[in-house]
């Protein structure tokens, strides 16, 4: 195992994942500690398949910046500003360029989703990982799509009423835009 306080270093599995957090705030911190104990058990999950980073609480800031500072488009850092949340690559971090290599972010909404919900994307990932196929990215990302049919789903409900369909325009409007994001993603 190593330990380091900075993502640099030559990868020897076949993907990394990286976390990012927000700036050190005392009212992340209860949701932090939640979300890095499923980050243990995800991390003995992928065995040395692939590799987990997780920043010390002391570096946040460091690592933040060092994620940021890569070659991300306007929409791309849109995206991956939303906090805490996971980067997942295939190339050594040194060599990483978001225009140029495929990636996969996921963001995990503490207020939204239950840690529940997070510990099962979790676990599907590292399935996805350990079975060490190839196009593991292609894969995640397929996951990532599937979820976000499943909160579609959440928006439309059939309801005995007179038109038989109910549609919950918040929770629809919210999932079309991050769909939207996604999709301009893919194509850069």
């Amino acid at each position: 195992m190593y330990v380091t306080s900075s993502y640099l270093g030559k990868q020897q599995n076949k993907c990394s994942f990286y976390m990012l957090y927000e700036d050190y705030l005392q009212t992340q911190m209860t949701s932090m500690k939640d979300i890095n104990l499923l980050l243990q058990r995800f991390a003995r999950d992928l065995g040395e398949k692939a590799t987990l980073v997780v920043p010390f609480i002391e570096d946040i800031n460091q690592i933040k910046h060092t994620i940021l500072s890569k070659p991300w488009t306007k929409e791309q850092l849109e995206m991956i500003q939303k906090m805490p949340g996971m980067l997942m690559i295939e190339v050594d971090f040194s060599e990483f360029d978001p225009t140029q290599n495929k990636w996969a972010y996921f963001h995990f909404d503490v207020e939204e989703d239950s840690l529940k919900d997070i510990e099962k994307l979790l676990k599907k990932i590292a399935q996805i990982v350990k079975q060490g196929e190839k196009n593991l990215l292609e894969k995640v990302i397929d996951l990532q799509r599937k979820n976000t049919l499943m909160e579609l789903n959440k928006a439309i409900e059939l309801k005995p009423n007179i038109m038989g369909v109910e549609i919950d325009l918040k929770e629809g409007v919210k999932v079309m835009k991050e769909l939207t994001k996604r999709t301009k993603n893919k194509r850069e």
